[in-house]
């Protein structure tokens, strides 16, 4: 009887593991997608420095389904935009975390 119990919780043990570690790899993934760099191309409307928010009026976005339009940016270092103003054209690249979008680079073009 305890070799029956024994089989019995170790048969449960290896049914629930595997699903376990695919669940933990989902979410592994997902969390990589979010934090993926995304690159574009666009045209500054404002910068914020008090709020760290950078404007931009930016071509549409595949990689988010995005379409073309203007949309605050917020940057963690003044030294990223440093010699940029309003109307520069630009390329850029940002990280999306949640409702954030991140600047990661930017420079005039």
């Amino acid at each position: 009887m305890k070799n029956s119990l024994k089989l019995a919780l170790l048969a449960l043990f290896l049914t629930i593991f595997p699903v376990s570690a695919q669940h933990s790899h989902a979410h592994h993934e997902t969390q990589t997608q979010v934090l993926q760099e995304i690159f574009s191309k666009g045209v500054i409307e404002n910068i914020d420095l008090e709020n760290k928010k950078i404007t931009i009026t930016h071509e549409a976005i595949e990689a988010l389904s995005w379409p073309a339009m203007t949309m605050r940016f917020t940057f963690e270092s003044e030294d990223l935009i440093k010699n940029l103003k309003s109307k520069d054209n630009i390329e850029f690249s940002f990280i999306q975390q949640g409702r954030i979008s991140l600047l990661k680079s930017i420079k005039k073009i």
